[in-house]
């Protein structure tokens, strides 16, 4: 839980800067940046839900690991 509360305050901190940066950028109008924020939650769902082997095996070296820690 821990590490999950980490990459969601991390993650949320750096879309913040990200995109705070990002509408500074000349010629970036609302409209422009709605577009943008829109299409990256698309890309970004879509690349959660997509089960690659790296990821599939890093998810079962995590559930091992936290197997183990339960055990001790």
């Amino acid at each position: 839980m821990f590490f999950m509360v980490q990459i969601a305050f991390e993650a949320g901190q750096t879309r913040r800067i990200a995109t705070n940066i990002l509408s500074r950028q000349p010629g970036v109008t609302s409209a422009l940046l709605e577009h943008i924020l829109d299409a990256s939650s698309i890309a970004t769902r879509k690349a959660i839900t997509r089960k690659t082997p790296p990821i599939t095996s890093l998810i079962e070296e995590v559930e091992q690991w936290l197997r183990e820690e339960e055990g001790t």
